[in-house]
């Protein structure tokens, strides 16, 4: 690990200066930025150029490397491929590390990172709250004090922490820390909370220099108005965030699962579940203005037992056809009686009415 942007941002800056632009692939538009799953040919790091924003990966732990914009999720993937995802900008403003927090700027959008790798279970709480003060006050300070997407991997989710649950006591400090940051709902982004088998907190996401636009699914209580029998404090996220700026065109779906009102529609059992969810996600699209039947772009499938993707995958498949690109991760759901989560991006999707 490194804390020298300097180093790095220079010789991003000789990279895009001595590139064969015939070489690479089609740019973005100024502002805009490109979503894309691809599936590498090894698990071998593959080489960033200068307008890779970030390349995430997948595995059986968290890894971080001296480019910020490397990263491995500790989720395993399920399927013989490698998953990769490769985030494009048409121009990388800066980028590296402050303290322990990888951070990319492009124009418009702020990458930022930040791994715990061991965690205290009696202190989940408060090191989550200092986590999130710590990214909310670097990207307030760099120019991209809002949030619009973010991810989160916490170790054994469900497992005794501070004396309740473990996602429980996560989204305490989560919410304790928007709360000292000053934000109103109105800017919480959208997130995803899953659960890890290898160690330690990550917390990854998209930040903006103007604000996003929060949309809710008319089919279920804000997370935010939770009732207490969730929590001491509520989950902070907006069920999708509209982008900002050359992202006004992107909607990003935070984690969804079969819940209806604030409560887990059948519990246990899994078909009816994945059902339920792409309920959710259809009337969570047409929130938007969407046309009937828009399927997302991207999709990410988070799944409790690895074996259940033998039905889920042509299930999911037959729904939203052959061109949306999907990714199936292990990963324990933020309720112990949820069995599947899907998250996604549309882009580009309409303006909301």
């Amino acid at each position: 690990m490194t804390d020298g942007p300097r180093n790095l941002s220079n010789s991003l800056r000789t990279d895009r200066d001595h590139a064969n632009d015939s070489s690479r692939p089609k740019a973005a538009t100024p502002h805009q930025m490109i979503l894309s799953y691809r599936i590498a040919d090894s698990v071998e790091p593959t080489p960033l150029d200068a307008r890779t924003f970030a390349q995430i990966r997948f595995g059986h732990r968290h890894l971080r490397s001296e480019d910020p914009r490397a990263l491995t999720v500790g989720l395993a993937p399920l399927g013989p491929s490698q998953p990769l995802e490769h985030w494009g900008v048409e121009r990388i403003e800066d980028l590296g590390w402050e303290g322990g927090m990888g951070f990319v700027e492009g124009e418009d959008l702020m990458l930022a990172h930040r791994l715990i790798e061991d965690t205290d279970r009696n202190a989940l709480a408060a090191t989550t709250e200092a986590l999130y003060t710590e990214m909310l006050d670097l990207t307030a300070r760099r120019g991209y004090p809002h949030p619009l997407r973010l991810w989160n991997l916490v170790e054994a989710i469900h497992d005794p922490a501070d004396g309740q649950d473990g996602y429980r006591a996560f989204s305490t400090g989560r919410a304790n820390a928007f709360d000292r940051a000053g934000f109103g709902i109105e800017r919480i982004p959208a997130a995803s909370a899953i659960g890890t088998h290898c160690g330690g907190l990550l917390v990854y996401g998209l930040f903006a220099r103007s604000p996003g636009t929060a949309v809710e699914n008319p089919r279920q209580v804000p997370a935010y108005r939770y009732p207490p029998e969730y929590g001491i404090r509520p989950p902070y996220f907006a069920r999708a965030m509209r982008g900002a700026g050359g992202l006004s065109d992107r909607l990003f779906l935070s984690g969804t699962a079969s819940v209806v009102g604030h409560a887990s529609n059948h519990p246990d059992q899994p078909e009816a579940q994945l059902t339920e969810t792409l309920r959710n996600l259809e009337t969570l699209i047409e929130a938007t203005g969407a046309p009937g039947g828009r399927r997302p772009d991207l999709l990410r499938v988070y799944v409790r037992a690895p074996h259940e993707i033998d039905w889920i995958e042509p299930t999911l498949r037959h729904w939203c056809g052959p061109a949306t690109a999907i990714q199936y991760l292990r990963g324990a759901i933020c309720r112990r009686d949820l069995a599947i989560e899907i998250e996604g991006v549309l882009e580009p999707c309409v303006a909301a009415n």
